[in-house]
């Protein structure tokens, strides 16, 4: 169920892919995380699959590399992000149609998301955090 699209050399979507990368906009939005995971992230880890995350870069704080909705509350994701997660919640999503893979985390302060425990072990893995 992956899906190609046509990515820059930054590894950011080309306009024929349905989004573009980062501008002084900010990151590309999605209406939910199924657009997100299919516009933006699958066609940046086929167009680097050596990337450990998101932006490609080690060691450093991510910056926000999209914004989806949820409930009518934008959530972003930062570059930072791990792909192992993003493509787990993907092919959870695709075995368990009109399902949510996300779970509110209640444990902090800010609104934020993880993937539910039956997506993905590790809730510390991915942070979602509301925007």
């Amino acid at each position: 169920m992956r899906r190609s699209a046509s990515t820059d050399a930054d590894g950011f979507l080309s306009d024929e892919a349905g989004a573009s990368g980062p501008s002084h906009a900010g990151p590309p939005e999605f209406a939910d995380l199924a657009e997100a995971l299919e516009h933006y992230v699958l066609p940046v880890h086929e167009a680097h699959p050596e990337w450990e995350r998101l932006d490609g870069a080690v060691g450093i704080k991510g910056r926000p590399a999209f914004r989806f909705e949820r409930n009518g509350i934008r959530f972003e994701v930062n570059g930072d992000a791990p792909f192992p997660p993003l493509l787990a919640a993907w092919d959870w999503m695709a075995a368990n149609p009109g399902e949510d893979p996300l779970e509110v985390d209640r444990t902090g302060r800010i609104a934020t998301l993880r993937l539910r425990s039956d997506v993905w072990p590790q809730p510390k893995d991915l942070r979602i955090l509301a925007n």
